[in-house]
């Protein structure tokens, strides 16, 4: 599914670079606080277990995400008509691979042997690989809410460190087991309410035991479909390559992010049996939420932080059950699946008393049905999503990706999403951050001119059949995205983007009754990039955005040195920003630890200093050092409230040290 994004590189640096592009190609819809490290989690999962092609599934190679729908369809046809790959340079002779993507994905793949559970012996269990890791974080200045000596007063509860540690297990493929534990800055290490860390997950996971697929016991996500119906967990949006229109339906997979929002927690299971497979799960746990004095809840807060009284006594104070099961049919080339499940919780939720929360879910259940669909023929995926809700909406997807020519790939999405449409689980593509009072048509587009010229181009127009928070009407917009690469030869790559927007909101008079005026904003990136050699790149960046009432401008120069064996690398960032307000405020995508994602936020005039460094101090331990500095000169105090640091300087320092045996 990511393989558009990847571009040349040595074997240690594709799994970084591949995510970093992705999440750059989104961090104009990305919030910063997003757990992208799940997707790093898998991929680098297959760099020590090389995925068998011979032997994978289906369901498999859905599961190692890094392939197109149509290249596992050719892929599986291949080895059905042709028998078992004994070399894997004979992708080339499968349609929808070339000699470049093939390179590319060698680190990740095998042909193999099959491994087998039956046989296995207590020698086997020794074998088996664990992976630790204990990362911890401050900032170096102090803020206001460490600093307030008045109990009576709002403040943080907690120490201002921050503390993580993860820890998996994995057996083959068929045993894996994980625990993650985290603590805020802010909160406390212990308390008698919450225990030994404020936040904590652990999972067991067995899969392919006779007819049973997949079973997790503790913390897990669900994702089918195409998210309008049952999806949690990690979803990518809109973006400039055509193989992230269609969502790779994992299913049932193991929970192992850090985000405390809405996961599920107790016992799921998936079982097969030939073409028809059934999964089935239950879920019971406590979140975060905002109540009126009649109890009633106004939102779930997702953000997990419990450092004041306020955010403490509104821990765990709303029990949520969810249960359900999605089933099943699979031939060769058409999948259909059909899901139901009930969301039930202790408390009623509160329409708000604003018009645009007229339609917003209320009550204290809610049920979901779905039905989905995907069919290849030819070079064109085609698929649909329909959903219920008990809240009275229906819902409807449906797109198609296909392959034009070897050179020309085009992805097209409708989607019509009503404001009574529910779900606590769906993400579906939108523009807007839940799938409800949206209906929208979306066109991607990929040509590669040759070797050195590559284009990606995508159009979305949305339209919002009723209000929004600051929009007193129904409203429209549409985005519009160019993407220009150009790479000469293998050490110098240049990329070009352009993206306009434009949406209808308030105006910004001081009145009772707003009228609706067309906000448009415009973005322009160069990137250049040049590999001095195999071990040293550069990167340059300069960016800006043009508002209605302002423009923006930020521009940073990278130095990254990755060599293969060495048990040092680092990279090192420069950046100089200049932003008016956050109305055209501009994400970047930053190098840092491993599974640690960074898009930071860039708002008001100054410098940034990045320095992210790797040394491995003997074989399975590795250690790292991030440092970030920012120094404003429109400023002498930085941040609002708590969050508040007297001065123009705020930086912070991160240490992960990570042990594998």
């Amino acid at each position: 599914m990511l393989m558009g994004l990847l571009k040349p590189c040595t074997a240690q640096q594709q799994t970084e670079q591949q995510l970093a592009e992705l999440i750059e190609s989104l961090s104009h819809i990305s919030d910063e606080n997003l757990d992208y490290a799940e997707v790093l989690d898998r991929i680098n999962y297959y760099r020590s277990h090389p995925l068998n092609l011979n032997t994978a599934s289906e369901a498999e190679l859905k599961e190692f995400i890094l392939l197109s729908p149509l290249q596992i369809s050719s892929l599986l046809n291949h080895i059905k008509e042709n028998g078992a790959l004994f070399d894997l340079l004979e992708l080339q002779a499968v349609e929808h691979f070339d000699l470049n993507v093939i390179q590319q994905l060698l680190p990740f793949l095998s042909i193999g042997l099959p491994n087998s559970l039956n046989g296995l012996d207590f020698a086997d269990f020794l074998g088996a690989k664990h992976d630790l890791i204990i990362r911890f974080k401050q900032d170096l200045q102090k803020r206001e809410g460490y600093q307030v000596s008045d109990s009576t007063q709002s403040r943080y509860e907690g120490s201002p460190q921050y503390l993580l540690m993860r820890y998996r297990y994995v057996l083959n493929k068929y045993i894996g087991a994980g625990i993650n534990l985290e603590k805020d800055a802010g909160e406390h290490l212990y308390s008698k309410s919450a225990g030994l860390f404020d936040y904590r997950s652990a999972y067991i996971s067995l899969k392919s035991i006779g007819p049973v697929q997949k079973l997790v016991i503790g913390d897990y996500d669900l994702q089918f479909g195409q998210g309008l119906t049952l999806w949690s967990g990690l979803s990518f949006g809109k973006s400039s390559d055509v193989n992230t229109l269609v969502k790779p339906e994992v299913g049932l997979k193991p929970y192992s992010s850090f985000n405390e929002g809405l996961f599920f927690r107790g016992l799921a299971t998936t079982i097969g049996l030939g073409t028809i497979k059934f999964t089935s799960f239950y879920s019971s746990r406590k979140l975060d939420a905002s109540q009126d004095q009649n109890m009633e809840v106004g939102s779930i807060n997702l953000s997990g932080l419990h450092r004041t009284a306020t955010e403490i006594e509104r821990q765990k104070n709303l029990k949520y059950k969810c249960y359900g099961g999605v089933l099943e049919w699979k031939s060769s080339d058409l999948n259909l699946g059909m899901i139901a499940f009930h969301s039930g919780f202790d408390q009623p939720f509160a329409s708000g008393d604003q018009p645009y929360n007229l339609f917003d879910f209320h009550g204290k259940t809610l049920n979901n049905y779905g039905f989905s669909a995907n069919y290849t023929i030819g070079n064109s995926y085609l698929f649909s999503e329909i959903a219920q809700s008990s809240s009275g909406g229906r819902a409807f997807l449906a797109g198609i990706l296909t392959s034009l020519s070897p050179k020309l790939s085009l992805g097209l999405h409708y989607r019509n999403y009503p404001k009574s449409y529910h779900s606590f689980f769906n993400a579906a593509l939108s523009e807007s951050s839940s799938s409800n009072n949206e209906n929208g048509f979306y066109a991607v587009l990929n040509f590669k001119f040759d070797r050195k010229w590559e284009w990606s181009y995508f159009v979305d127009y949305f339209v919002f059949p009723w209000l929004r928070y600051g929009v007193d009407a129904p409203s429209d917009g549409f985005e519009m995205l160019s993407q220009l690469s150009y790479q000469p030869n293998k050490r110098l790559q240049l990329i070009g983007l352009y993206k306009i927007e434009q949406k209808q909101e308030n105006d910004d008079q001081e009145q009772t009754f707003h009228f609706l005026e067309t906000v448009k904003s415009q973005r322009i990136r160069i990137d250049l990039r040049y590999w001095i050699n195999k071990l040293i790149q550069i990167r340059n960046r300069l960016e800006t955005i043009q508002t209605r009432s302002e423009r923006s401008y930020l521009t940073y120069q990278e130095l990254q040195y990755k060599p293969l064996q060495s048990k040092l690398s680092f990279n090192c960032r420069f950046t100089l920003f200049k932003v008016p307000s956050y109305d055209s405020r501009i994400y970047t995508y930053q190098p840092d630890v491993l599974y640690q994602t960074s898009i930071r936020l860039f708002q008001n005039e100054g410098m940034q200093f990045l320095a992210n460094l790797r040394y491995r101090l003997q074989r399975g331990l590795d250690c790292w050092l991030n440092y970030v500095s920012f120094r404003y000169t429109n400023l002498d105090r930085i941040g609002s409230g708590l969050n508040e640091i007297a001065g123009n300087k705020a930086s912070e320092l991160k240490i992960q040290i990570r042990y594998q045996f």
